[in-house]
């Protein structure tokens, strides 16, 4: 699935075509994605990365911020050619109603604009997914989207366990 996205990245750009990975916690999920990334570079695409963990705090730093607006934000996530989330939500937390408001918003231009969006996600369940982020937003992002599901094990997991007292 990477392969192909990376192959034709060109093309997917041009037709705005998301690419979504879900899985496991340290299923190398990102590794993917910043291999389909390094190849888009190389292209001459512009990619910018930006996980879920900085966007909910930057959203929650421009309430009520005189020095950090919600224009630039959007504009940072708006503007590049491919924008690469990295798991959006942490831990199973619903993103707070305003979190959900931008990030629909973000989706919904990049839709609009064609400019797609590769994300990877937490999650095996797309619903439970969707009801985190919102249904509208992962309706936008579904669309016109290739999906894979690395439904393998953590590579983090461990590979001997040592059973006794250890000496």
């Amino acid at each position: 699935v990477a392969q192909g996205y990376a192959d034709d990245v060109c093309e997917h750009v041009r037709n705005g075509t998301n690419l979504i990975f879900f899985g496991a916690a340290g299923c190398g999920k990102d590794h993917i994605a910043m291999a389909v990334c390094r190849i888009a570079m190389r292209c001459g695409r512009e990619v910018v990365w930006y996980s879920g963990a900085q966007m909910r705090s930057d959203v929650r730093r421009f309430v009520g911020n005189k020095d950090f607006s919600e224009d630039e934000l959007f504009d940072r996530l708006g503007r590049p050619e491919i924008l690469w989330l990295s798991d959006v939500t942490t831990h199973g937390a619903p993103l707070t109603d305003f979190q959900s408001d931008f990030l629909y918003r973000v989706v919904d231009y990049r839709s609009r604009q064609l400019r797609p969006v590769l994300l990877t996600a937490n999650f095996n369940d797309t619903k439970k997914f969707a009801e985190l982020i919102g249904f509208a937003t992962w309706d936008r992002l579904r669309y016109r989207s290739i999906a894979y599901n690395c439904d393998w094990e953590s590579y983090r997991a461990p590979q001997v366990v040592y059973r006794g007292a250890a000496s």
